[in-house]
């Protein structure tokens, strides 16, 4: 369902996967 609401959502879900793994990885990093 997750990925369904972003791709309808964003024009590149894709993109937008991947910026939020990157921020996931950054939080994960520093705590």
């Amino acid at each position: 369902l997750l990925l369904i609401i972003v791709s309808t959502a964003e024009p590149d879900p894709s993109e937008s996967l991947r910026k939020g793994y990157k921020q996931e990885g950054n939080k994960k990093r520093k705590n």
